[in-house]
C-alpha cells in the first residue's frame, strides 16, 4: 500500500475513544449532504458500539484494513477502530472502488491525524479539527 487516496470520499468522520465525535469532515457541502452524512456518520456510532460486532476480530479481515459497515442512500460506509487509542475512523463513498484504495484512503486519513496531533502548537481539540480541517481540504479537494 502506498497510502496515497485516489479517491474523494464524501465524508469523513473522527470519533474518539468515549464515542464522542470529534468532527465530520464534508468536501463538499451544501444543506442536504450536510444533514445526510451527519446522519450516516452517527449511524456508524451504533456499528462500532453494537455488541453483535467484534472490530477486533472480523474474519477473513487483518485489523489494519478497514471495514464495510452499511450501504445507505447511495454511500458505501466503511469503518476502521485504532485500538492502541480507540479512536474510530468512518469514511463514506459514493463511488464503487477496491478495497485496497479505501485502506490507502484510511492509511492517509491516519497519517494526517497523527501529524496534526503531534502538532506542538495544537493545544485544543478545537485547534485540533480546525488543522484536520486545513489538511483534509489539502488532501481531498
Amino acid at each position: 500500500m502506498t497510502g496515497e487516496c485516489s479517491l474523494s470520499p464524501s465524508f469523513i468522520s473522527l470519533i474518539d475513544a468515549n464515542g464522542e465525535p470529534i468532527m465530520v469532515y464534508l468536501p463538499e457541502t451544501n444543506i442536504e449532504n450536510e444533514l445526510k452524512f451527519n446522519m450516516l456518520s452517527n449511524l456508524s456510532l451504533d456499528c462500532f458500539s453494537s455488541e453483535l460486532y467484534d472490530w477486533t476480530t472480523v474474519p477473513g479481515v487483518p485489523l489494519q484494513h478497514a471495514k464495510f459497515m452499511f450501504d445507505l442512500e447511495g454511500c458505501k460506509v466503511y469503518g476502521q477502530l485504532v485500538p492502541q487509542t480507540g479512536w474510530k475512523y468512518v469514511i463514506g463513498v459514493t463511488d464503487n472502488v477496491p478495497q485496497e484504495v479505501i485502506d490507502n484512503c484510511f492509511q492517509l486519513v491516519r497519517r494526517l491525524v497523527v501529524k496534526c496531533k503531534c502538532n506542538p502548537f495544537v493545544s485544543s481539540q478545537e485547534e485540533l479539527v480546525e488543522q484536520l480541517e486545513k489538511a483534509f481540504t489539502r488532501e481531498f479537494t
